[in-house]
């Protein structure tokens, strides 16, 4: 897998922040609100050994990859805009190799937890921190209950950061599992950045998530109004 990046750059005691398409795209969610609110400027693409996906699309004039490397003050984003179907052992371990290389300070990755399984009264936050993430968290009661489990390439990079003694933490809020969860991503921006020290508007995140409440609650009734609708008008509804 190959890194390209401006060489200027220097990674040493810089924070890494991460996520994937995975349950309520909750990571990907995070890290790309995080790099447009704050202003982050790209410095790198990530080309796994089988090649990224064969799309590219625009954005203010610029190509955006599938797999792209973000950089401000001493953050550093990864934003994965295609999950890595392909090869995501590989291209975890790949990416923790070079995390470890690199010298980064301290490792924060973003994803979700199936809502369905949240006890009620229960925090809207779960951890899975490697043994050598050294930073405060919270409460124990916060890490995530034994018999639950993280999968895809969230849980794959986490258990290579632990194999190569990577201080990191997996920062997981509930979210539903069949749609984009704003919200969720919302919560563990709000609790990123607890860790990281610095504030971080999260209300674009929150009109999203109001925004895709509406859309359903419409879906919703206009499907009861066609149930409810005399078999000779159902016809009229689109």
């Amino acid at each position: 897998m190959r890194f390209i990046i401006d060489k200027t750059e220097n990674f040493r005691d810089k924070d890494l922040i991460a996520g994937f398409h995975g349950l309520g795209r909750v990571g990907y969610l995070v890290v790309r609100h995080i790099v447009e609110e704050m202003g982050a400027k790209r410095i790198g693409v990530i080309i796994p050994e089988e090649g990224f996906p064969p799309f590219i699309s625009l954005k203010e004039n610029m190509i955006v990859f599938p797999f792209e490397i973000y950089s401000i003050n001493d953050l550093v984003f990864i934003v994965t805009h295609f999950q890595p179907y392909h090869h995501q052992r590989q291209f975890s371990e790949k990416l923790a190799n070079w995390i470890s290389e690199v010298g980064f300070r301290q490792v924060y990755l973003a994803g979700g937890v199936d809502a369905r399984l949240k006890n009620t009264g229960h925090s809207d936050i779960r951890y899975v921190p490697t043994s050598k993430f050294t930073s405060e968290i919270e409460t124990k009661s916060l890490l995530l209950e034994p018999g639950l489990l993280v999968a895809g390439p969230l849980a794959l990079t986490v258990g290579f950061c632990e194999l190569t003694d990577i201080p990191a933490l997996a920062i997981l809020a509930y979210a539903d599992p069949v749609r984009p969860e704003p919200f969720a991503a919302s919560v563990v921006v709000q609790d990123l950045s607890r860790f990281l020290n610095k504030e971080i508007n999260t209300t674009h995140l929150i009109e999203d998530a109001a925004r895709i409440e509406r859309e359903l609650e419409e879906t919703r009734l206009q499907s009861q109004d066609e149930k409810e609708a005399p078999s000779g008008l159902k016809r009229l509804y689109i």
